[in-house]
């Protein structure tokens, strides 16, 4: 069985969580192979500045990601299904916080399509806002 694939017996809901928990570990630990072994061959990505479709243009959109240097800070919030993950995670880009939101639908036990967007992070008690990169 390849590592990727989530084993069919098990709750869906249960393993679609541990799906995105391998995955969030894949990328703090900067392992690029095994960040897109989590996606399907013909898998797609959609931010509102790119398209990254299959595995070749998935590999070259998380490297460029992660030579942004991301540094997660807290997942906000985590709502899971049998097949889809919505998140709202608190990060560093390019020394800049921002919030991270998005949406992973699954199939056969790897993700399949994906929303993302980063916006500036609001500073807790300020009021304001801090500008960070539109990724």
């Amino acid at each position: 069985m390849n590592e990727s694939a989530l084993p069919a017996h098990r709750d869906p809901a249960e393993a679609a969580r541990e799906l995105f928990r391998r995955h969030t570990a894949a990328l703090a630990a900067r392992d690029l192979d095994r960040v897109v072994a989590n996606y399907e061959e013909d898998a797609v990505i959609v931010r509102f500045d790119t398209v990254a479709r299959g595995r070749a243009e998935i590999r070259a959109f998380f490297d460029r990601y992660l030579a942004l240097d991301p540094e997660p800070r807290a997942a906000v919030a985590v709502n899971v299904t049998e097949d889809v993950v919505t998140y709202h995670v608190r990060l560093r880009l390019d020394g800049e916080p921002v919030d991270g939101f998005g949406t992973l639908v699954l199939r056969n036990g790897r993700f399949w399509r994906q929303t993302a967007a980063f916006v500036p992070a609001v500073i807790a008690g300020s009021g304001d806002s801090r500008r960070g990169p539109a990724h």
